[in-house]
């Protein structure tokens, strides 16, 4: 599996000192406005980071379901297969049945 890199981490130690994170990873701000004015830019810029994080998260999830689904196809093929062959066989000694009693 592919280790993924955290972009809000990197991305919030590069943010002024006035700005620090919450529960959320999302940065907050004091209530001076010059400080609001930094924290909003790097909360779009986490916002984006994280964004772009969920979406690589999604197509990996979606990946996955493809093989999953691309595996249940082979084996349900699989199957199908030895069905066929199953029912060939049953037909084959049947057929075997009916030969012998006309005898």
């Amino acid at each position: 599996m592919e280790a993924t890199l955290n972009l809000s981490s990197i991305v919030a130690a590069d943010l002024p000192e006035k700005v620090f994170m919450d529960s959320t990873e999302r940065p907050s701000s004091t209530s001076s406005t010059s400080t609001k004015h930094e924290g909003d830019k790097g909360s779009k810029i986490i916002d984006l980071l994280c964004d772009i994080q969920s979406g690589s998260q999604q197509a990996e999830l979606s990946k996955h379901k493809l093989d999953q689904m691309e595996k249940m196809e082979l084996q349900k093929a699989k199957e199908d297969y030895w069905k066929a062959k199953d029912e060939a066989r049953k037909e084959r000694e049947e057929e075997c049945r009916n030969i012998k009693h006309l005898f």
